[in-house]
């Protein structure tokens, strides 16, 4: 199993230890507070990831002065890791660790260099993933990204193709991983594995029998944030081509989502608000809303305030 790398006193995860151990931690979560010390203390990643977004969570609700409590027991015998009350107004939290897989690609930690970001000038909009192999010299990776420009020309979401070098060597390789609503295309580091969309199914479903009647549940995953998109599709289904709807304008093909997502159709109707919170990258939160369903605005008020973040409609 894997070790958790900190800096105490300049990290994120010092600076939570520190408010943790505070007057202001004691008062706002009680004897939970050592609990999640410990956690964020604790060699098992599993562990680590789980205490920093409790942690992160009690921080955010201390400071907005409102009521938090920690493994509420349901009806049903489980719990819910935080709950938080505003006025008429409950929020139900069910934290989530994403662990990153065996094959993690080694990509998503590495800078992208200029020839290969250049690939956003392009005019599609979609998102291209890529993979290079290390101490490329910048002629091989302009030829490399011509590969991939060409990819982009002519390739359909989930397509894929090799990236050579000026001898004919391969050096890399390119996937078109989904739509996107920029206007331009989006290059990022690293194919996404299907072991990661997996994973975030599994826990979705897993935090699904946790949820408490009569409040507003709420999925929390914690992961890599290369593994935000893994998530995203976990819950509105896999990005494919529509062949019965017209494209936008300048578009060849129409997307949507496969029917195999945790909020397609009428499944889970319980669930209609996730967030997202990424663990090796700035602590911002992302928070989904269901694409056709409407919570009350009191919540999703509620959840801006918690979250930092207002929900977006996850289409």
């Amino acid at each position: 199993m894997g070790q958790v790398s900190r800096q105490p006193g300049r990290s994120r995860e010092g600076a939570l230890l520190r408010w943790l151990s505070s007057p202001a931690a004691a008062r706002a979560a009680g004897a939970q507070a050592r609990r999640m010390r410990l956690a964020i203390e604790s060699p098992d990643p599993q562990r680590h990831a789980s205490g920093m977004a409790e942690a992160l969570i009690a921080r955010r609700v201390a400071r907005l002065g409102l009521p938090i409590a920690f493994e509420v027991p349901t009806p049903s015998g489980r719990t819910v890791d935080v709950d938080i009350r505003d006025g008429g107004v409950r929020l139900c939290l069910h934290v989530k660790h994403l662990a990153p897989g065996p094959a993690k690609s080694p990509h998503r930690h590495r800078r992208m260099p200029s020839a290969l970001m250049a690939l956003a000038r392009h005019a599609r909009r979609v998102v291209i993933a890529i993979e290079w192999a290390p101490g490329q010299p910048r002629a091989d990776l302009r030829h490399a990204a011509m590969d991939a420009e060409r990819l982009l020309d002519r390739g359909s979401v989930g397509d894929e193709a090799r990236l050579h070098a000026r001898d004919g060597s391969v050096i890399g390789h390119a996937r078109i991983v989904a739509p996107t609503d920029s206007r331009e295309t989006v290059v990022i580091a690293g194919i996404p594995d299907r072991g990661a969309l997996d994973s975030a199914e599994r826990l979705l479903r897993k935090a699904y029998v946790q949820f408490m009647p009569k409040a507003h549940n709420v999925i929390v995953v914690a992961g890599a944030a290369s593994d935000s998109r893994a998530c995203a599709d976990a819950l509105a289904g896999a990005p494919i081509e529509r062949w019965d709807r017209f494209p936008h304008r300048g578009e060849r093909m129409a997307h949507g989502r496969a029917p195999d997502g945790f909020w397609s159709g009428h499944a889970h109707p319980g669930s209609a608000l996730a967030a997202w919170l990424p663990l090796d990258d700035t602590p911002l939160f992302t928070c989904w809303m269901r694409d056709g369903m409407e919570p009350p605005q009191a919540a999703l008020r509620l959840c801006q305030r918690v979250f930092g973040a207002a929900p977006e409609r996850l289409r």
